[in-house]
């Protein structure tokens, strides 16, 4: 597999949970343990050597014997980790390919883990081993789930929004996945308000929430106030505006954990009034 293939945006990923585009330093010390653990025979090792020279690229080792070929191994990962990230991920799945092919997986997993790297490596049916991200997002999004299921019996259109926005955000390393994932909760909000104030106008919804059945105009005009104040800040988060904003992940967790707030408040004061 090609590790720029699967994740040719790699470079963008906001590094601010996991490393995406760089190697942890003292990783490829792990890694060299690892080779020490998992390759039996000399020639096995060479191989790896050279698969790595080929990769940087530069010459193969002309040396024998482990202790100059553990060595040759140790240079040439190091080389490797300054030069070509993408390169590095694909030696390693090279590595894991070998003898004992689901303890090498294992083995390298529990090492990314120990590094914060923000991949793992998946051993699907077959013989080919598959990139996978790690994230906090799926933890970090149960409150939107949640919210989709309370909401999508009031309104189908704002839980059908809030599922793609949990969606959305299974890959909000790229910044253009995290705005999307805005841009949905933003509607699902709007959707909520106007079927539940039968307005055609967001605005006009909001307007129409009467402040003793729905609560305090704090709570019901925050918001108002949330859509007006995402839009001037990210413009582009609907598509079509020429602007190009930047949103970092913990900026879009904040707006969206904010509408979703607003959003369960809205359905739960609703079903009490039933």
């Amino acid at each position: 597999m090609s590790f720029k293939n699967d994740f040719p945006d790699y470079k963008s990923y906001e590094q601010t949970i996991f490393y995406y585009s760089e190697i942890p330093t003292g990783m490829s010390g792990a890694i060299l343990g690892l080779a020490n653990r998992f390759l039996t025979t000399a020639d096995e090792l060479k191989g790896m050597c050279n698969y790595i020279a080929g990769l940087i690229p530069c010459e193969p080792t002309n040396n024998w014997g482990w202790s100059w070929l553990i060595a040759d191994f140790d240079s040439l990962l190091r080389q490797l980790a300054q030069k070509k990230f993408h390169g590095y991920m694909d030696f390693l799945a090279e590595f894991v390919s070998g003898p004992n092919s689901h303890e090498r997986i294992e083995a390298l997993n529990e090492v990314f883990e120990e590094y914060e790297l923000g991949y793992r490596i998946d051993k699907k049916t077959g013989i080919t081993a598959t990139w996978e991200l790690r994230t906090d997002i799926v933890l970090r999004s149960e409150a939107l789930l949640n919210a989709q299921e309370q909401v999508k019996d009031v309104c189908e259109q704002a839980g059908e929004h809030l599922r793609k926005a949990l969606e959305h955000l299974q890959k909000a390393e790229d910044v253009r996945s995290r705005k999307d994932a805005l841009r949905d909760s933003l509607s699902a909000m709007e959707a909520l308000v106007k079927q539940l104030t039968n307005e055609v106008k967001f605005e006009d919804g909001i307007k129409k929430l009467p402040a003793g059945s729905w609560g305090p105009d704090m709570i019901t005009k925050d918001g108002l106030g949330l859509w007006n104040r995402i839009h001037d800040l990210y413009p582009d988060v609907r598509h079509g505006s020429p602007d190009i904003t930047d949103l970092h992940y913990s900026e879009a967790l904040y707006w969206i954990e904010r509408i979703i707030l607003y959003v369960s408040y809205l359905q739960r004061v609703h079903r009490k009034a039933k």
